[in-house]
């Protein structure tokens, strides 16, 4: 049985959440980012918890469950009422909660959403010829 300093050492090297990439930009609403776990894998996980929070620490959306974690999880880009984040920079945490050690959180990873700005609405053009009422004929 290790000591209690070597599992939180042991965790210190492994313990992250990594984003598939820097930035999530939507230009549509069906993006979603994937966030890869690395997590020990000697060590005994009662649960575990992915954070996604603000730049003011405030948590936007989380997820987690029982025992050890997945390999990865997938961030909708919305926060926990499913509305969708604003554009900024947002930081990945993973908490896991182990037997005979303290919970440990995971120094961030920083994620990018970029959302387009609104603009005006172009009409929507039919083919040539069917623009105007009547068909321009």
């Amino acid at each position: 049985r290790r000591a209690a300093g070597a599992r939180a050492a042991s965790r210190d090297r492994k313990a992250e959440v990594v984003p598939e990439r820097a930035d999530l930009v939507f230009d549509s609403p069906y993006r979603t980012l994937v966030l890869a776990i690395r997590a020990p894998v000697d060590e005994v996980i009662r649960g575990w918890t992915v954070i996604v929070a603000s730049p003011d620490g405030s948590v936007v959306w989380e997820t987690s469950g029982p025992g050890a974690p997945p390999a990865s999880v997938t961030w909708p880009g919305t926060s926990v009422s499913g509305e969708p984040v604003a554009s900024g920079t947002y930081v990945c945490r993973l908490l896991l909660r182990g037997s005979g050690a303290p919970d440990y959180l995971s120094p961030g990873s920083s994620v990018r959403v970029v959302r387009p700005r609104a603009g005006p609405v172009a009409p929507a053009r039919g083919p040539a010829g069917f623009d105007e009422p009547g068909g321009g004929r």
